[in-house]
């Protein structure tokens, strides 16, 4: 009603504020710009092994033209992608020719689409070959190790009192995550049970900071999640206790 309205202005206090709400917030000031001494340009979104790879990779592409009588430059040769790309297809015939591996094929074609954006979608004719490449020579991935083995090294490691390394086997393994993400975790990382308050439950999650996959369109955090009560229970008993920021 109109004087409820008219009681409750009343109880208004411009230093003060409403009851329960305190004095009014002031407007946060912008924070000034600021140089920040580097390129957005110079920002790899590809880790440096990867790098090292690809430049090789180019690097090779290089010699093998100079082997072929070809005096235009790389630099030229990224103006005339039709031109590159047949020059690409016929320097990945010849790796394959002399049994080198296919990665150096596939990394030199995106090491270029890489330092050369408007390669991209250009380069058809070797990618036709890397196909037919792998058709012939199929990509073989590496066989999981068997869990009874990872089991039995994590018990020699408890019984040799190596806790440290016995938790990271567990956490890369069952938590299906790289092992260089694990080390460079630390314990804030690691969400057991006793950091939620909830004893009872019997999974965790790892948080993963700056994944490999995060270049190839992947979140920039992630996660994993453990499920076994027993690997879980082991986490805690070596890595419950740890501050926050150790390793």
């Amino acid at each position: 009603s109109p004087s409820k309205v008219r009681k409750y202005r009343k109880k208004f206090d411009s230093s003060l504020g409403f009851p329960g709400e305190g004095p009014p917030k002031a407007r946060a000031r912008s924070a000034p710009p600021r140089d920040r001494g580097f390129s957005l340009e110079t920002v790899s979104k590809v880790a440096p092994s990867t790098t090292r790879l690809g430049n090789s990779a180019i690097a090779s592409f290089e010699a093998w033209l100079v082997l072929k009588g070809i005096s235009s430059s790389l630099s030229t040769l990224v103006g005339l992608p039709i031109l590159l790309g047949s020059l690409l297809r016929s320097f990945g015939d010849s790796l394959f020719m002399g049994g080198s591996g296919q990665y150096v094929f596939r990394h030199a074609i995106t090491a270029l689409q890489r330092d050369y954006p408007h390669l991209r979608g250009q380069l058809g004719a070797a990618w036709d070959l890397a196909d037919r490449w792998a058709i012939v020579e199929p990509v073989v991935h590496r066989p999981p190790m068997p869990e009874v083995l990872l089991r039995a090294m994590v018990a020699v490691a408890l019984s040799l009192r190596w806790f440290d390394f016995a938790g990271v086997t567990l956490l890369a393994f069952f938590g299906v995550a790289r092992i260089g993400e694990v080390l460079r975790g630390t314990r804030a990382h690691l969400v057991l049970p006793r950091d939620r308050l909830r004893p009872d439950q019997t999974f965790a999650f790892y948080r993963v900071e700056k994944p490999k996959s995060a270049h190839r369109g992947g979140a920039l955090v992630q996660h994993c999640k453990l499920t076994s009560a027993s690997v879980v229970g082991a986490l805690d008993c070596i890595f419950g206790a740890l501050l926050g920021d150790a390793l």
